[in-house]
């Protein structure tokens, strides 16, 4: 499973979206802000972290960090 870091900003289609960009990425599960997870830091292992802001540092085991935007398109390409 991939970990990935997935950020923008509100109503931008992060959460909406979070189980597709699951089955993109690899990842099993999201963990959302909205779950209390504001810390990119501790993104959990195999899951895809969902935050507003960009990370300035990321742990070495995350797989990915990508933005919502990217990923929307990334979504339109697989379809």
């Amino acid at each position: 499973m991939k970990t990935v870091i997935l950020y923008g900003p509100k109503a931008s289609g992060k959460t909406r979206f979070a189980n597709e960009f699951c089955k993109l990425y690899g990842c099993k599960g999201v963990a959302d802000e909205l779950m209390g997870l504001n810390d990119p830091s501790k993104a959990r292992r195999g899951f895809l972290t969902i935050v507003q802001e960009r990370p300035e540092s990321v742990p070495r085991y995350v797989d990915r960090v990508v933005s919502v935007f990217e990923a929307l398109k990334e979504l339109k390409t697989q379809a």
